[in-house]
């Protein structure tokens, strides 16, 4: 309160965090990154092994319970992102198939006139199935 001089808790900052989170998504949507196909990474991250550079030379990332693991000599496994991906729609609500919001996801977030704006425009997840 003291910084924004609006009382919210924890929740409510959630929730706050998810509405911006759905307000880029709409946007970049708007502009064309059209879901699923655009959630992606460069051909070369499937397919050349990751090489340390200067920064991180044994490619260290955090593993299980915390422990450094090295990623070097990986590549990323489409398979694994591809599921990945539907892990994060899914808890995002956003539709799976597609990696489009729903016009009850950006409901439930107080977002209806970003819902209108983008079915108006055949933008959400309901109107892209068939």
């Amino acid at each position: 309160m003291a910084i924004t001089g609006i009382k919210i808790d924890e929740p409510g900052l959630y929730k706050l965090g998810e509405r911006l989170f759905n307000l880029q998504r709409a946007i970049l949507v708007r502009e064309g990154q059209n879901g699923r196909e655009h959630d992606t990474l460069a051909e070369f991250c499937f397919t050349a092994p990751l090489k340390g550079d200067y920064g991180n030379p044994e490619c260290l990332v955090p593993g299980k319970d915390g422990k450094p693991f090295s990623r070097k000599g990986m590549v990323v496994e489409r398979d694994a992102f591809e599921k990945m991906k539907d892990e994060f729609y899914s808890i995002r609500d956003w539709d799976v198939a597609t990696g489009l919001q729903t016009k009850t996801q950006l409901d439930a977030l107080g977002l209806t006139d970003i819902a209108e704006a983008m079915a108006g425009e055949g933008l959400l997840a309901e109107l892209n199935r068939y």
